[in-house]
């Protein structure tokens, strides 16, 4: 991030895209391993935030979602807790950080990313962008209509 700071000055987006969900029902999850998931899908995101947050004025904060947030699935129990901690985050920092002029938004990908659907990495990196320049909802459900 050094380098970053040194060459542009300021950083003006963070995409955090990482997520960790071992495949298990709840009671077949042990403590730990759920922890070690959610240091990944959540913590990690929080830290990126508190790191590059300093080095904003008028900033972007994009988090990737999923539509397990919404609808758990038994069998993803620790990536449907994963995403709906990253929900609840996305909300909080939103609140905090938009009267500093940084717009926080996460985007709620209800389905598979897979290349030639509608859940291709082209459509979804194109509505990210578009949040990152209308900046005006907290959290846009991409869903096949």
């Amino acid at each position: 991030m050094n380098a970053v700071i040194k060459t542009y000055g300021k950083i003006d987006v963070l995409l955090y895209n990482a997520a960790a969900g071992r495949p298990g029902k709840p009671t077949t999850l042990s403590v730990d391993q759920l922890v070690e998931d959610f240091k990944i899908s959540v913590a990690g995101a929080l830290t990126s935030v508190k790191e590059v947050i300093p080095h904003m004025e008028n900033g972007t904060i994009l988090l990737t979602g999923g539509g397990l947030a919404l609808h758990p699935y038994a069998d993803y129990a620790s990536l449907a807790i994963g995403k709906a901690g990253i929900r609840n985050l996305a909300y909080s920092l939103h609140q905090e950080l938009s009267p500093k002029g940084i717009y926080v938004g996460t985007l709620t990908i209800k389905g598979f990313v897979q290349e030639g659907t509608y859940f291709s990495p082209e459509n979804i990196a194109n509505t990210f962008y578009s949040m990152y320049e209308n900046q005006t909802e907290t959290e846009i459900m991409f869903e096949e209509k």
